[in-house]
């Protein structure tokens, strides 16, 4: 190969990789763009390449040089969306995996093709994803521990990105689609509130530990209707401590219901052998929809599966915007026979 056309692949790789660097999400219209050198030494490449990339940008209208003061981005590339990758993670959750599945089948139907991968080993998954060429990635967030470093790497790779319910940091640098946790506590707390109850737990779960804007929604709940909120409302302790013993104590200190931030944590406590003997003491709800939930006759706030997948794939298919898109997508209650009605309601 002539050295002419090999200097011309590398410039035609370097475009395509600073297009999708574009659509990241990382910039907005105006934003100060990165020097040639920079770019140079991000990517590996020599200046010349560099500069020869970020002139084709500017000449096709990406790019604004001002001369004296730096190159600024002018216009954000949202080329076609074709592929779409998903590490796979939180499978034991079924509503999860509905998830999965509606985003497959809708994608699918845009003519879009979904490559999943394994959750456990994210970093390679990205790496291999922008060795593809894969145009987004749609994922749940990991512990804030650990998102700091996914972060990194989907920036290294120019990888656009996507978070579903990322209820504790709100997608980062990134959009985010979720179920409206506000809408839903507040409507199963209406819910066990119009059946007479005045004293509920709310049960967060332990892995994430606490989830803030639940616990705001549940404060302003209690204050809103002349509640007091004790020390011990508010739970997210792991299943091993839920002897009889604390069981005991709420219903020593006048609990009469519980709520679970999770639909799958509610079916695990209620079958529960501690539970067994205080199950008809509690009425329990849940956000989520699980075919388990029903069958336990769990009242549940269900998320709207379809309307959170056709979400994400809309705004992957649109120009990226900053600040970053949150948005709540409104779910709806089913009430069944977990929730009891006490007192004069």
């Amino acid at each position: 190969m002539a050295s002419r056309t090999r200097a011309s692949v590398k410039v035609d790789s370097l475009y395509d990789s600073l297009l999708r660097y574009l659509s990241s999400g990382e910039f907005a219209v105006g934003d100060r763009f990165h020097t040639t050198r920079t770019i140079a030494d991000r990517y590996r490449v020599s200046y010349v390449t560099a500069h020869r990339a970020m002139a084709q940008l500017e000449k096709n209208g990406y790019l604004k040089r001002d001369n004296g003061r730096g190159t600024y981005v002018n216009e954000l590339y949202s080329g076609p969306i074709r592929t779409i990758g998903i590490p796979l993670r939180l499978e034991r959750n079924p509503s999860t995996v509905e998830l999965y599945q509606a985003i497959s089948r809708i994608a699918e139907s845009r003519g879009i093709r979904v490559l999943m991968g394994d959750g456990s080993r994210e970093e390679e998954f990205f790496d291999e994803m922008a060795k593809n060429r894969t145009d987004a990635i749609i994922r749940f967030p990991q512990t804030a521990s650990k998102e700091q470093h996914y972060r990194e790497v989907l920036k290294r790779n120019s990888l656009r990105a996507l978070l579903l319910n990322d209820w504790l940091q709100d997608g980062g640098p990134f959009p985010t689609v979720r179920t409206d946790e506000t809408d839903a506590l507040n409507v199963l707390l209406d819910h066990l509130y119009e059946n007479g109850h005045r004293k509920i737990v709310l049960r967060q779960e332990a892995f994430s530990n606490t989830r803030c804007h639940l616990t705001e929604t549940f404060l302003k709940w209690h204050w809103k209707h002349g509640l007091p909120v004790e020390e011990n409302a508010i739970q997210h302790i792991g299943f091993e401590f839920m002897t009889p013993a604390f069981f005991e104590g709420l219903l020593r200190d006048g609990y009469t219901a519980i709520c679970c931030s999770y639909a799958v944590d509610a079916v695990h406590l209620m079958e529960l052998d501690t539970f067994q003997p205080y199950s008809g003491s509690f009425s329990m709800a849940a956000i989520e929809d699980i075919a388990d939930a029903e069958k336990k006759g769990l009242t549940v706030y269900a998320q709207n599966t379809e309307l959170l997948a056709r979400t994400a794939i809309d705004i992957l298919s649109g120009a990226p915007r900053k600040p970053h898109e949150t948005v709540d997508i409104p779910g709806r209650l089913i009430v069944r026979g977990s929730v009891k009605k006490i007192g004069k309601v």
